[in-house]
């Protein structure tokens, strides 16, 4: 679009992502200067308009000169929420020139056709927010995206949480941390609302074009719990909660079948993925003994680091669990086209039916303390937790048909810290060996890291 014979506007590239409440749409405008003069942007808007003639506003999200000089091209990046279901085909987007003389103090200049650059994904679930509406003490640029991971329920002490994985990315020219003043908060399908925290991430500051973690958690009600949410972003004003923005989270991530492959993480590049490869149930006088090897295998064609692993069998419909450690040792890394094995073994109460036990995978933090597995039946865990799902907030074993093994199980002793920890390829099946049977009263290993935790990469399985 040229505004002289030399000038020009192009869009340069545009991301489209509409669901839930609200659609995101963002985009790059380049000004060309061709001509012997400077040119300030400034001289000009930018708008948003549908195919039915209503328009929205644009942000820009990074601050930066507005005066380009001749021969130069720079690129003004902008943000603007758009209704939900809008295509790219319906969007354009409009430059007006400032005219403070005429009665409509602007003049259309011309539009580009967002079709024509955008990359249209409907199943990204995102939105964009200006915290300088919530803190006027943040710069004006002050914008970050939120995407949306998994969200899983785990059970905890007898109640229900919903745990979401979303990744934050900085869109703005400057450093900041999500202020006090914004507050979240998850809504179901019924209108329903229920305050969130930030588990993980909350206090990090946020760099420029860097994606930051965050986890969030809610307490749900058992008979909420696979509802479609929405996870609002809010400030107060005049005793009254203003929305900021809506990210659709859809419904609660189904379980994971055992011998399935998953991707530790759905926000981040990583190339680890995860599967639930063996589950052996043994009833024997004290309770239900439940064995699960998980692997963790590298895909990608970078180094990556193991993640630190707990489990948390489940069963009931009243949030029991009990909780299980990692019993094998790993290494510092896994290479790419390698393999590492989790071992996890508790004993539930007599009486649990295995079709409805899960299992969700909970991501460590640093251990404080040392502990042993549960030896007993409880339905409490046997140490206080802090549980906070982690990058993708892992697996839920599925129910598929666990073997259900005799009372009486000949054994094999748990694997060595350097066979646990050996390389393997992904996929590659654990050697029999391996598999972590444990005879009737056997003592498990009395020593591991009590884990301060976190749904990792947001996994559940289902037997």
């Amino acid at each position: 679009m040229f505004i002289n014979n030399s000038t020009y506007f192009t869009l340069e590239e545009a991301q489209l992502s509409t669901g839930g409440d609200a659609g995101t749409l963002q985009f790059v405008v380049r000004l060309n200067n061709g001509g012997s003069q400077a040119v300030d942007f400034n001289a000009y808007g930018v708008k948003v308009t549908d195919d039915s003639g209503l328009s929205y506003a644009a942000r820009l999200t990074e601050q930066q000169s507005a005066r380009v000089q001749p021969g130069e091209n720079r690129d003004f990046r902008f943000t603007a929420q758009v209704p939900p279901g809008e295509k790219a085909s319906q969007l354009k987007v409009d430059i007006v020139a400032w005219d403070y003389g005429s009665s409509s103090v602007s003049r259309e200049v011309g539009g580009l056709h967002v079709a024509n650059v955008a990359a249209e994904d409907t199943n990204v679930k995102r939105t964009v927010i200006s915290l300088n509406e919530a803190d006027s003490s943040l710069p004006q640029n002050a914008t970050v995206s939120f995407t949306a991971g998994r969200s899983i329920l785990v059970s905890e002490d007898g109640k229900s949480y919903l745990y979401t994985d979303v990744m934050a990315r900085n869109l703005g020219s400057s450093n900041f941390k999500l202020p006090s003043a914004v507050k979240f908060r998850y809504k179901d399908s019924g209108g329903e609302l229920y305050t969130a925290s930030i588990q993980q991430g909350g206090d990090q500051t946020l760099l420029p074009k860097q994606d930051r973690r965050l986890v969030f958690k809610t307490e749900v009600p058992l008979a909420a719990a696979n509802g479609d949410y929405t996870l609002e972003t809010t400030y107060t004003k005049d005793s009254q909660d203003v929305v900021m923005g809506s990210l659709p989270l859809g419904p609660v991530s189904e379980a994971a079948k055992i011998g399935e492959n998953v991707p530790y993480s759905l926000t981040s590049d990583s190339g680890l993925k995860m599967m639930a490869q063996k589950a052996v149930i043994s009833t024997q006088d004290d309770g239900l003994h439940v064995q699960t090897t998980v692997t963790v295998s590298n895909y990608g064609s970078k180094v990556e680091t193991p993640p630190r692993l707990s489990a948390s069998y489940q069963f009931g419909t009243e949030g029991a669990a009990v909780s299980s450690a990692d019993l094998a040792a790993h290494d510092t890394y896994i290479s790419p086209q390698e393999t590492e094995n989790y071992y996890f073994y508790a004993i539930l109460p007599s009486g649990v039916d295995p079709k409805t036990l899960s299992m969700a995978l909970l991501e460590n933090g640093t251990a404080s303390s040392v502990s042993a597995p549960p030896k007993h039946r409880g339905l409490a865990r046997p140490e206080p937790m802090a549980a906070i799902p982690a990058p993708a907030i892992v697996a839920v074993l599925a129910r598929t048909a666990a073997a259900q093994a005799p009372a009486v199980q000949t054994a094999a002793a748990p694997p060595a810290p350097d066979q646990a920890r050996a390389a393997r390829a992904p996929g590659q099946a654990v050697p029999a060996a391996q598999a972590l049977r444990v005879p009737p009263a056997a003592p498990v290993p009395a020593t591991h890291q009590h884990p301060y935790r976190h749904p990792a990469a947001g996994l559940r399985f289902r037997w």
